[in-house]
């Protein structure tokens, strides 16, 4: 029952039970700590990997390579279907679920893998935690003579002579991990899809609980928007930051919108001043321009015929072509130029 026509819930409990991500700082000092990982490598694409493991099985780098490394990309989302998830409980999952070694490890960073998430409960083998013979373990000492008769007579302080070694592969490296995953995972198992998994903005918190929500748009009617102003950015002219123009002479330029958030989507506006008997080119650009005169007057030549343009005339430069513009008056020449952004690398 609400007390006073108002719930309201307290809950206690451990960042590293549920599903959940491990900042780098969780195993490696002077690494990250959760809100010190920047947003991007809690979103992006990937693959949801089925790899079937049994009782301690160890998960390698060869089952890696045999199971996605002909799909894994660099910087993807890597999230492997061990079916272990089907097993959650305090019981036999977190004491004989499989588990990566450090084959696994290397793996990953050979790849450039982003983030790997798992339905298993560490990203360690659990004998290599202190489940195992590790640190403040074993916590389950009778498992020493259980994984000695499952072993076929190895001896798990040997076999598993490390403290959380994938771990700190992981980290160092920069790659982080979500443990205890589940859910839905089989309906995606099998497809690149788009994840989301943010935690809290927990100040050096070492992990987070955190939601992993896998995403696909078969119609591809969805999108990312663009981030556009949906308000006009006003800029006031005593804010406008100058720049330099390149083959300019004896001209002070200045931005007036253009290469800033919530500015035009396609092309800049600059204001330029041109003292008497100076210019530019002659050269051309691949892109075109438009020149609106404000003040005075500019002569713009191109294929050896001039047009003088006084005020609020203006005329468009196609791209490509060759023009010079000078100032011959003995009065400063006041004007804008419109110009498109150049494309970006690999458009």
């Amino acid at each position: 029952m609400a007390k006073s026509s108002l719930l309201s819930q307290r809950i206690t409990t451990t960042m590293h039970d549920p599903t959940h991500i491990d900042a780098p700082a969780h195993m490696v000092q002077g690494t990250p700590f959760m809100d010190e990982v920047p947003l991007p490598h809690f979103f992006g694409t990937g693959i949801v990997v089925s790899l079937p493991k049994k009782k301690w099985e160890p998960i390698t780098g060869d089952d890696l390579e045999k199971a996605c490394g002909h799909a894994i990309r660099k910087g993807d989302v890597l999230i492997l279907n061990t079916g272990w998830h089907k097993q959650y409980e305090d019981g036999d999952y977190f004491a004989y679920c499989p588990g990566f070694v450090p084959s696994a490890g290397q793996w990953m960073v050979d790849k450039g893998v982003k983030v790997v998430g798992h339905n298993t409960q560490a990203n360690d083998h659990p004998l290599a935690t202190a489940i195992g013979p590790q640190r403040n373990g074993p916590l389950l000492p009778h498992l020493e003579q259980e994984y000695k008769i499952w072993s076929g007579g190895g001896d798990w302080k040997v076999d598993f002579s490390d403290w959380k070694p994938v771990h700190q592969i992981m980290f160092k490296d920069g790659i982080m991990g979500i443990g205890n995953v589940g859910g839905d995972l089989d309906a995606v198992t099998g497809k690149r899809c788009t994840f989301a998994f943010f935690p809290w903005n927990w100040d050096r918190g070492d992990g987070c609980i955190i939601r992993l929500v896998a995403m696909i748009d078969k119609s591809q009617g969805f999108r990312i928007d663009a981030g556009e102003a949906f308000w006009m950015l006003v800029k006031r002219f005593a804010d406008a930051k100058p720049y330099e123009a390149p083959n300019h002479r004896g001209v002070v330029g200045l931005r007036l919108q253009g290469f800033e958030d919530g500015g035009p989507l396609n092309q800049w506006v600059g204001f330029s001043q041109f003292l008497p008997g100076v210019g530019a080119g002659p050269d051309s650009t691949p892109l075109e321009k438009v020149y609106v005169v404000i003040e005075g007057e500019m002569t713009v030549i191109v294929a050896q015929t001039e047009t003088t343009l006084g005020p609020t005339d203006s005329c468009t430069i196609p791209p490509g072509e060759v023009r010079e513009i000078i100032n011959r008056t003995n009065h400063v020449c006041k004007m804008l130029v419109v110009i498109p952004y150049p494309p970006r690398a690999g458009s």
